[in-house]
């Protein structure tokens, strides 16, 4: 297929969606590695690859094919350094509740009603991210804080400079563990709607980060300075957090639905679940979201129905395939046979290979509606999940998909990404 000329999609469709809770614990599986190169226990990153990493920074003068995207990791983790920790404290909007200490958001495609003297209630205007959304509410401070924990565990894993990890337990303690200043582990009262909803099922997406979260708390916990009572105290945390979310009418209406909502419950509720070492709760996840998710989602083509009639068609069809790889990684660390099962399942690459050219900037979307939306804010991700499910594809033509990133017109940017770090390369 060639990447440079402009593509046409035309979809429609439907799917079912649901989760189920067990529990138990786990051991993760551990590949071996060069001595004194740590395994870190991450779930949706490939840990191999990471520690193959490490050793190639830090065994001599910094590999050549990975300078750029160090360099670049370096500057976004001493960017983090220069921010200070924020709480659920500092925002000014104050949740239906009453308790601050309760995450707040609303949802992101809501605005104010022009037709109304107090601009209630807000009307939906999709795809359209409102302003007004994030006033006064935890949205971004608690992306932040997540986003600041990943690079700053990769920063402090891959070149072992203390200070990364320091401030990444700074501002984790301070979001989640001090008392005076930390989150209650609920999203109760996320994307609620002015006029309308104090909180809603669709508000667990914004939970969703915590599964890239938790594996750079597990970068993080790779240093003395994350002490034995900082994860008794997360994982606390988490814990009652997993009780929420299994069986509040939020976590309840988001795993029932059928779409990236319920891709995500599922992808975040297997990472939490491995995190605390419940093994069985994240078998039986990984196992109903073959069918449950994946299989109601993904046509023949590879195309995901409920994705494409949305208004950035190519950012959210990306969005879920992240969703699914995530699961499928995740089934890697708990049982072999659930593994084989999600990586030969043809509907998860297809939905993969769907996307792929598109990580490319002369590849050009354009959905049934001319809808052609956040394609520039997808390429990343495409080449990040590229690059992640590229230690378990490992024939040549998947291996070919990663190339329009090295031949674009982009590709001196390209460099510089850190998706380097996570590419399986063949033993020397």
């Amino acid at each position: 297929m060639n990447s440079a000329t402009t593509r046409c999609r035309f979809i429609v469709s439907t799917g079912l969606a649901g989760a189920l809770l067990v529990s138990a614990f786990l051991q993760p599986a551990v590949a071996s590695i060069p001595p004194r190169t740590p395994l870190p226990s991450v779930y949706t990153l490939p840990p191999q690859a990471l520690a193959d990493a490490r050793t190639r920074l830090t065994a001599g003068p910094e590999a050549p094919d990975l300078a750029p995207a160090i360099k670049q990791l370096r500057a976004e983790a001493d960017a983090a350094l220069e921010r200070k920790p924020v709480s659920v404290l500092d925002k000014n909007l104050v949740p239906a509740s009453g308790d601050k200490h309760d995450y707040v958001s609303i949802g992101p495609y809501w605005w104010p009603n022009p037709s109304t003297a107090d601009g209630l209630p807000w009307i939906s205007r999709d795809g359209h991210n409102s302003p007004h959304s994030l006033a006064g509410t935890d949205r971004n401070a608690f992306a932040a804080t997540c986003n600041d924990t990943l690079t700053l565990g990769l920063a402090w894993y891959l070149t072992g400079y203390e200070p990364y990890a320091r401030h990444a337990a700074r501002i984790l303690r301070v979001w989640f563990l001090d008392q005076s200043t930390r989150m209650n582990p609920n999203l109760r009262h996320a994307q609620s709607v002015p006029g309308r909803t104090d909180g809603d099922k669709i508000g667990v997406i914004d939970g969703a980060i915590f599964v890239s979260f938790l594996d750079g708390l597990a970068l993080v916990e790779t240093s003395p300075v994350w002490t034995p009572a900082d994860a008794k105290a997360m994982r606390a945390w988490f814990t009652d957090y997993l009780v929420w979310l299994t069986t509040s009418p939020q976590g309840r209406g988001a795993a029932a639905m059928s779409n990236n909502h319920g891709t995500w419950y599922d992808a975040q509720l297997s990472q939490i679940a491995l995190f605390l070492g419940h093994n069985e709760l994240a078998r039986t996840t990984l196992g109903s979201a073959l069918a449950r998710r994946l299989e109601t989602q993904v046509d023949d083509d590879g195309s995901q129905p409920h994705e494409v009639i949305r208004a950035s068609p190519l950012g959210y069809s990306t969005f879920n395939a992240n969703g699914f790889l995530c699961l499928a990684l995740q089934a890697s660390h708990v049982d072999q046979n659930l593994a084989a099962q999600w990586w030969g399942n043809p509907l998860f690459r297809k939905a993969i290979e769907y996307i792929a050219p598109y990580a490319d900037s002369r590849a050009c979307w354009i959905s049934p509606h001319g809808k052609g939306g956040n394609q520039t804010g997808a390429r990343l991700p495409i080449r990040t999940l590229l690059a992640k499910a590229s230690g378990n594809y490992t024939d040549e033509a998947f291996r070919t998909l990663l190339t329009p990133q090295l031949t674009g017109p982009n590709a001196s940017d390209y460099a510089a990404e850190r998706w380097h770090f996570f590419v399986a390369r063949p033993n020397p």
